[in-house]
């Protein structure tokens, strides 16, 4: 079952993607490139990382391409 989530690009804004709760980094990253619609050679130029935001900005770290983003999210809390 898809489910709609938010993706907070650096500049401060953010894109909806519908993804799956357990689909890995590589096809979040996928999806998120295609919805800004970015070739497909430079999504491998980005990547996904856990930030904190409760006082400011923290990079929490960077997720591995085999997570689910989803659930480390939920784990992190």
């Amino acid at each position: 079952m898809y489910n709609v989530y938010q993706v907070y690009l650096v500049n401060g804004k953010s894109v909806k993607v519908d993804i799956l709760s357990t689909d890995q980094t590589d096809d979040v990253l996928e999806t998120v490139c295609s919805v800004l619609e970015l070739t497909p050679d430079l999504t491998y130029y980005f990547g996904l990382f856990l930030v904190d935001d409760v006082n400011g900005k923290c990079i929490i770290r960077k997720l591995q391409d085999f997570e689910s983003p989803y659930i480390s999210l939920m784990r992190a809390e």
